[in-house]
């Protein structure tokens, strides 16, 4: 009924569920690694491989773009089992060229690596935030109660604070201190 997690809007979610707590605003962007081959324009993703789960948000704006491109793009489904975290970190370790990322994310990432590329939007910014079933409005009411006391309100900025400004997985993850498929502190 309620999931406490950075969900972006799309057209098909919000026929379902409400958005609450706005957490960030954000846009796709392609991922790949600063040189002399970086894309900077989006027909530039012609006969490249890119790599997306399937049935992803990132997939769906993939096939949108490669219509509107002329179907030039190869698009390749990663397995399933990959966090896209993981793809992210096999752009870098030159396992596949690109990938597709919310920018957000992409820029923590390059905090901890100069190499990667982040700059070419893919979408206009989206809000994300958590989200209810629209079929339980008695959770929707109780949530906006919750979410107009004060120290709701203090928590947010802590939360901010702690795991978007200072989190230490980055500097974990580049030092090899945190193994494959950990959760941050």
């Amino acid at each position: 009924d309620m999931v406490a997690y950075d969900i972006f809007e799309t057209k098909s979610l919000k026929e379902d569920v409400n958005f609450v707590f706005p957490v960030s605003n954000s846009h796709q962007v392609l991922i790949q690694r600063l040189g002399r081959n970086s894309i900077f324009n989006v027909t530039d993703l012609a006969g490249k491989d890119v790599y997306v789960k399937k049935n992803s948000v990132f997939h769906d704006r993939l096939k949108a773009l490669n219509d509107e491109i002329g179907g030039t793009i190869n698009i390749m489904f990663a397995d399933d089992s990959l966090t896209n975290d993981e793809l992210i970190e096999m752009v870098l370790n030159y396992e596949i060229d690109y990938t597709m990322a919310y920018e957000d994310v992409a820029a923590a990432h390059r905090k901890h690596n100069p190499l990667l590329d982040y700059h070419l939007p893919l979408t206009f910014s989206q809000q994300g935030g958590w989200i209810i079933n629209k079929k339980t409005p008695e959770l929707l009411a109780a949530y906006e109660d919750w979410s107009k006391l004060p120290e709701v309100k203090q928590a947010e900025q802590n939360i901010a604070s702690k795991y978007s400004k200072n989190n230490s997985y980055f500097t974990e993850l580049k030092a090899g201190k945190t193994r494959k498929g950990a959760i941050s502190p």
